[in-house]
């Protein structure tokens, strides 16, 4: 007996302990979802304080590999193997869990980019979409369509990165606390405008950033978005804008992107009024910093600019280092475009999403004809109740009329007996009387 209590102590204490670790580890998980966003560093420490995480149930092991990718993209740590996040993106598809489906597909997004395989991004970004919309979280809906925006720019489809950068903004516009997010999409609308040529439309985007960020005292997008509106006004031909937008740029600047596009700016600037020592001095100093960039879509402009510079100059050698640069990158970037399979990608998701619409209109029209077909059914039922009803209470009326009828017809019968011995009595009366006066 003592034996059997002390086991079952024993299996007690376990199962407390077990409840209390769960519940220990649940408030630590949601503790890293609430700062996740705004202080991954310090929501990894809370995740890496939970001990075997996979020992969690299910949806909470699912939300914990969501938050934790969240929180590791948002501390710009590498996430390309953190394929987890496939499996809790199918687990909450299934459960119908929008708020958690939307973050799912977004990191798992996220991870196909850094991959470098677009098309499953674009897919997962616009299932995302649809996600963050139906659980109204329109922050993560317009990053989304961010990102797609800036995978059609990287495939060289402006036109139709525009289109997802004006989305997001329009998202964006919905929330507070969005603020870099819009600056970034402003300078990416401004970019894509002015990549097709349309200098009227990126300055108004340029201009309104700049006014923006100046707004929120960002001097990161102030530099960035001065640069852009001094290379606008360069190509509108006021170089004396275009010198006020670049020099505020370089003393706001410390990026080595924003300064080296500007000293290839001033360097053209300098060439078309003639003043060659200052462009030399320009293209040398954008030249010394060219090393540090490692993007390719960055370097492909800097060496055409570089090309056409030097070709201009009359510095053919150099003019042919650069174009030979400059084809090599261009080598690069169009192995890793695939513009095509992007396209099939949205093609698809939409063709998709068409068909699950028409899947529920089809199920609603089924539930509408089933409750159409029992309502007429069940007044078919109601209309003979009604006339049995009818029908009974009528008869039952006739056979109650038909008693009160022979009932009367049995009175009058035993009235006329009665009249007749009535009768009878008086003519024997009258015949007594007769009799008596004879």
């Amino acid at each position: 007996m003592k034996i059997l209590t002390s086991f079952l102590i024993l299996v007690f204490l376990c199962l407390f302990f077990s409840c209390k670790q769960d519940t220990a580890s649940v408030n630590l998980l949601r503790q890293a979802q609430n700062i996740a966003e705004s202080s991954p560093y310090d929501a990894l420490i809370l995740l890496d304080s939970i001990h075997n995480p996979e020992n969690m149930d299910k949806d909470n092991y699912m939300q914990y590999i969501v938050t934790s990718v969240q929180a590791k993209q948002r501390a710009k740590q590498d996430i390309t193997k953190d394929t987890l996040i496939f499996d809790a993106k199918r687990y909450f598809e299934k459960k119908n869990n929008s708020k958690q489906s939307a973050l799912a597909h977004y990191y798992a997004g996220r991870i196909y980019r850094t991959q470098n395989i677009p098309d499953k991004a674009l897919k997962c970004f616009l299932q995302a979409t649809t996600y963050a919309n139906q659980s109204g979280n329109n922050a993560l809906a317009g990053k989304s369509l961010q990102i797609m925006g800036n995978l059609y720019f990287e495939q060289g489809i402006v036109d139709t990165a525009i289109v997802f950068y004006k989305k997001a903004l329009d998202y964006y516009n919905k929330e507070e606390e969005t603020d870099i997010y819009k600056l970034q999409v402003i300078t990416s609308i401004g970019i894509s405008y002015d990549e097709i040529k349309n200098i009227d439309s990126s300055y108004i985007y340029f201009k309104k950033g700049l006014e923006e960020a100046n707004r929120l005292g960002n001097n990161e997008f102030k530099a960035d978005l001065s640069n852009n509106l001094g290379y606008t006004y360069f190509l509108k031909k006021d170089y004396d804008k275009a010198l006020y937008y670049l020099n505020r740029s370089l003393l706001q600047t410390s990026d080595v992107k924003t300064s080296t596009k500007a000293y290839l700016t001033l360097s053209f600037l300098y060439n078309s009024k003639n003043q060659l020592d200052s462009a030399k001095y320009y293209i040398n100093l954008s030249e010394k910093q060219l090393a540090e960039i490692t993007d390719n879509q960055t370097l492909k402009y800097f060496y055409t600019n570089f090309f056409n510079y030097f070709k201009k100059a009359g510095d053919y050698k150099q003019a042919l280092h650069y174009k030979e640069q400059e084809d090599s990158i261009k080598v690069l970037i169009a192995k890793n475009q695939r513009p095509l399979s992007l396209l099939d990608a949205d093609k698809n998701f939409f063709l998709a999403q068409k068909d699950k619409e028409f899947d529920q209109i089809r199920v609603k029209n089924y539930l509408f004809l089933g409750i159409g077909a029992i309502l007429i059914v069940a007044i078919f039922i109601l209309v003979g109740v009604l006339l049995f009803r009818s029908n009974k209470k009528d008869k039952e009326e006739i056979k109650l009329q038909e008693a009160k009828f022979r009932n009367i017809k049995d009175q009058l019968i035993a009235m006329e007996s009665r009249y007749k011995e009535i009768e009878a009595e008086i003519a024997a009366m009258l015949e007594d009387d007769e009799d008596d006066n004879k």
